[in-house]
């Protein structure tokens, strides 16, 4: 009876020790490292990943690959992230997938220019590949009014459910979320 109670102990502990990730912060101060922020493991498991710090195109690229062919598919945040550069370029996350859907994406609240408009933040207009977002925020330091070209119906169709928009928006345009069909809401924070 002893060994068997030691036995399971030490498979109990195994597990626990060798346990992957599913909820990650990580702090990225390189850009460019992120990928090697995060073990395999954890690459493998995580469901939800809040990015801070510094990162570049390279990393936007990796979070794709976790968002399309691993299990990041619930909460990517990264509102507290700094893009060098400070602008996000088409297809940022290198969309290769159709159909690739995540629940929750916060994007960058210091970033000071999108490419056109935030449809290119995660779609390739090239191939026609794309990324579901259920619930988007949109919460940056630096725009003031939300256009209805922010929201690139080619994008989010139908997929998009729920947009949050940071308090620092003031301006919405009557016809900014008239084509959407999916639409079941709009917040504002702080108001």
């Amino acid at each position: 009876m002893k060994n068997v109670f030691v036995l399971f102990a030490l498979c109990f502990a195994c597990n626990s020790l060798f346990a992957q990730a599913t909820d990650l912060v990580v702090d990225c101060q390189t850009p460019g490292w992120l990928s090697s922020k995060i073990n395999y493991g954890d690459q493998q498991t995580v469901k939800n990943l809040k990015v801070t710090g510094y990162i570049n195109s390279d990393d936007l690229k990796f979070i794709g690959q976790l968002i399309q062919t691993q299990s990041l598919n619930e909460k990517l945040d990264l509102s507290e992230v700094n893009v060098v550069g400070d602008k996000m370029e088409e297809n940022s996350f290198g969309m290769s997938s159709n159909n690739v859907t995540i629940q929750y994406l916060e994007l960058p609240k210091s970033v000071k220019s999108f490419s056109s408009c935030l449809s290119k933040y995660t779609w390739n207009s090239n191939s026609g590949k794309y990324l579901n977002v259920d619930t988007l925020v949109f919460a940056p330091d630096n725009f003031d009014n939300v256009d209805a070209s922010f929201f690139d119906k080619k994008q989010y169709g139908k997929a998009i459910k729920n947009i949050i928009l940071g308090e620092k928006i003031i301006i919405i345009p009557a016809s900014a979320f008239s084509e959407y069909t999916g639409l079941q809401s709009v917040y504002l924070e702080g108001k």
